[in-house]
């Protein structure tokens, strides 16, 4: 059986106030979850080496794109690296900006960084793409609308976000941890 469910997720949508079919199952298993990510998201080829130097470990996702999760730790952690000098805030530190020129070298280091916090049903998000530090389109603020700069079309049953499959990434991995206790130790 099948249930309407509102379309909550992001106002701005094409599809504003349009509610999706999910069954009961479905809401059943996801109603009551959690969604808590942070990420940088990116379609063009990379340096997996590079990322790997990083500890920057890719999730490939639909559409010819890839995810790597981060969070505010493991980017203040490195914040430490030699001649990054700015102290930008999350989500566009310049840590971000250096890794990925050098995850995406020689390709441009274009890239979307989005976050999401929300619990059954009700929260937030960001989503935003940059050019290392630079915001190149500051009217994108949400993950559907970074989504499609990125390329990502919707499509009549799903949003930008479900079509990636996003919707069964719902939290950080355990492989960050780590960074919380190494930016205590760095003192930051």
């Amino acid at each position: 059986m099948l249930t309407r469910l509102p379309v909550n997720r992001d106002s701005s949508r094409r599809f504003k106030g349009e509610v999706l079919l999910q069954p009961k199952a479905y809401q059943k298993r996801f109603a009551s979850m959690g969604h808590h990510i942070t990420a940088i998201l990116i379609r063009s080829a990379f340096n997996e080496a590079k990322a790997a130097e990083y500890d920057m470990r890719p999730v490939r996702l639909k559409q010819g794109l890839t995810l790597f999760h981060i969070d505010h730790y493991y980017s203040a952690c490195w914040q430490h690296l030699p001649g990054i000098h700015s102290k930008l805030i999350i989500p566009n530190e310049a840590a971000i900006a250096k890794i990925m020129r050098d995850v995406l070298w020689p390709n441009e280091p274009v890239y979307a960084l989005i976050t999401t916090d929300y619990f059954s049903g009700l929260g937030q998000q960001y989503g935003g793409v940059f050019k290392g530090i630079d915001n190149l389109n500051k009217s994108v603020d949400n993950i559907n609308k970074a989504l499609r700069y990125l390329g990502v079309r919707a499509t009549q049953h799903q949003d930008e976000f479900d079509l990636i499959g996003l919707g069964a990434i719902r939290s950080q991995p355990d492989y960050l941890d780590k960074y919380s206790d190494l930016a205590e130790a760095y003192g930051v």
